[in-house]
């Protein structure tokens, strides 16, 4: 078959990524759709998933009204990647049970000859960056386009396996529209995310395709502390300790500890023979500085007056100081924050990395006051939740929070009836530990997730005291029900005696 210089370059460069590892690559997973009506067979989309580092799923077949779909493992359509791109290039598509699908091409609506492009896919970013080396071949033009028409919707929902609608179809075998063919092909070698920083241990732990002999493999390893690179070297597959990857017999596990400074940053490159296949950065989030607090200190030294905000003397001082205080030292442990400074709203919401609030009233006098603070804040409280609800938002969680300036022995009773009603009171004591917090890397979305545990663990706490207390009270009723039969059967007994 004669084709274009830019078809058989792309199929070219994709043949090339997959000779890493040949036999690694043959196992990939296939899904298509085609439409059989009307005397026509067209392809409305497949993607092929070359990953030999995950493991294949079973097939599955769906047929519903005029629509076939496949969606399980290229080889038990007793192919190979090659040779499907090769079919689809004349006009076929392979099925299950050894069956052929002749692609329709003889349409006034086909125009143009089969065309496939190549390409690589742009790699995420952050500090835990990672760069598969991972590449893409797109397909047009394989059969006459299909366009879908409401008789066909309405013919999906009658089917004896009934969908809503072609998207919904598309959704079970797990497809998006797009073009008639993708493939994606991953490489068979790469540095886990598990691989992390422990003190001064960088842990690196690698995975491979077990069909890729280990002396093929080395990792380049580059170490930069305070921005300055101070070991750059490769480490063989020989240096790493091997064992076969839990519940897979296909991958093995490489791991290997390297002594660097616990601030630094790790770079790994994955590499097989003199390919680099996967980079991943990482580094040790509780070891970074805190560039938030250096911010505020440029204009509260060492926060020395936010600190004398947040103890203040009890019943007198400046109020809004102390909100303004706690704002600050929120926002400095990773918290979005607001003060909205009206009288119906609560002093502060919070906002964590992970998308959760808090809901923060300030005191410096007694928890439980004339101003009934605790209830105004459920019940403001409750008014956030509902927002959200209403939003489609309601897997963001919003926190009651009372924060005072007082000692916990001070305030224990009010604080112990706070909690048992979901508010979590914070005390001098909880600020000073936050503030202790501060030179470390902002991570509110583990301040969140304690600060919730506290108040469910002070919650069930309350409600364990409550039904203690209810036992008890049946108990003494249950003992002075017997007490009082026991001294009737007393007087009978000497009624008799008489």
């Amino acid at each position: 078959m004669n084709r274009l210089p830019h078809i058989q370059a792309a199929i070219a460069s994709f043949n090339e990524y997959l000779s890493i590892a040949p036999r690694a690559f043959n196992e990939g997973h296939f899904a298509y759709l085609v439409f059989r009506g009307n005397n026509r067979t067209q392809l409305l989309c497949s993607h092929l998933t070359l990953d030999p580092l995950t493991t294949a799923e079973r097939p599955r077949v769906i047929e519903s009204s005029s629509f076939f779909g496949f969606s399980g493992p290229l080889s038990s359509l007793a192919t190979n990647p090659n040779e499907l791109i090769e079919l689809l290039l004349a006009g076929s598509l392979p099925g299950p049970d050894g069956r052929r699908w002749t692609l329709t091409r003889d349409s006034e609506s086909f125009s143009g000859t089969p065309n496939f492009g190549f390409g690589l896919r742009p790699p995420s970013s952050g500090i835990r960056a990672t760069h598969r080396n991972t590449i893409e071949l797109v397909g047009h033009a394989f059969s006459t386009p299909y366009v879908l028409t409401e008789e066909d919707q309405w013919a999906l929902r009658a089917a004896p396996v009934p969908y809503r609608d072609l998207a919904d179809l598309m959704s079970d075998l797990k497809l998006l529209p797009g073009p008639q063919f993708r493939a994606v092909a991953f490489p068979v070698l790469e540095i886990l995310t598990a691989s992390r920083i422990e003190g001064d241990l960088a842990k690196i732990r690698v995975r491979v395709a077990q069909q890729v002999a280990a002396e093929r493999i080395t990792v380049g390893l580059l170490v930069t502390d305070k921005g300055t690179c101070i070991d750059r070297r490769r480490i063989s597959a020989a240096d790493f300790s091997w064992t076969q990857a839990k519940g897979s017999s296909e991958h093995n596990i490489g791991e290997i500890s390297v002594r660097v400074p616990g601030a630094s940053l790790v770079q790994c490159f994955a590499t097989i023979d003199t390919k680099c296949v996967h980079e991943l950065s990482f580094v040790d989030p509780n070891a970074l500085p805190n560039p938030l607090k250096e911010v505020l200190e440029v204009f509260d030294k060492g926060f020395e007056t936010a600190k004398a905000l947040l103890h203040q003397d009890p019943n007198k001082g400046n109020t809004t100081g102390q909100e303004a205080s706690v704002a600050a030292l929120f926002w400095a442990l990773g918290f979005s924050t607001i003060m909205l400074g009206r009288a119906e709203a609560p002093d502060i919401i919070a906002l964590s990395h992970d998308g959760h609030f808090l809901a923060i009233e300030c005191t410096l006098s007694s928890l439980q006051n004339k101003e009934r603070k605790p209830q105004k804040l459920l019940d403001r409280t409750k008014k956030i939740r509902a927002a959200l609800d209403r939003n489609n938002a309601s897997n963001s969680v919003c926190l009651p929070v009372m924060v005072t300036s007082r000692s916990l022995e001070s305030v224990m009773d009010e604080k112990d009836d706070c909690e048992s009603k979901g508010i979590l009171v914070l005390t001098i004591e909880d600020l000073r530990t936050y503030i202790d917090l501060m030179p470390a890397h902002p991570r509110s979305d583990l301040r969140f997730s304690e600060m919730a545990q506290r108040i469910t663990d002070a919650v069930q706490k309350a409600e364990a005291k409550d039904r203690k207390a209810k036992e008890l009270v049946r108990s003494v009723d249950e003992l002075k029900k017997n007490f009082e039969g026991l001294a009737s059967g007393n007087r009978g007994q000497t009624r008799l005696d008489s």
